[in-house]
């Protein structure tokens, strides 16, 4: 079977974050209040590969110019193979 283009990219998508997340936005609202907590030093998103993890975060920070934000991402299967467990 031959594929054009157009049909090949709507058999896909992309899992890498975007932006502008369209449901989720209470996440969004979370983080914005958590940030504002003096007494809230850290904050972890956890989830499942592809659940929206960094889309919710790159939301964010498009929205928020301000934020000084640090970002930590830890591979669980090298840290597992780096303490040999």
């Amino acid at each position: 079977m031959k594929y054009e283009f157009s049909d090949i990219t709507k058999l896909y998508r992309s899992l890498g974050p975007i932006d502008d997340i369209q449901e989720g936005e209470g996440f969004v609202e979370a983080l914005n209040w958590a940030i504002q907590q003096k007494n809230i030093f850290n904050i972890a998103l956890t989830g499942n590969y592809g659940s929206g993890k960094s889309s919710i975060i790159q939301t964010l920070l498009k929205k928020n110019n301000d934020i000084n934000e640090r970002t930590i991402t830890i591979n669980v299967i090298k840290l597992r193979q780096f303490l040999n467990l």
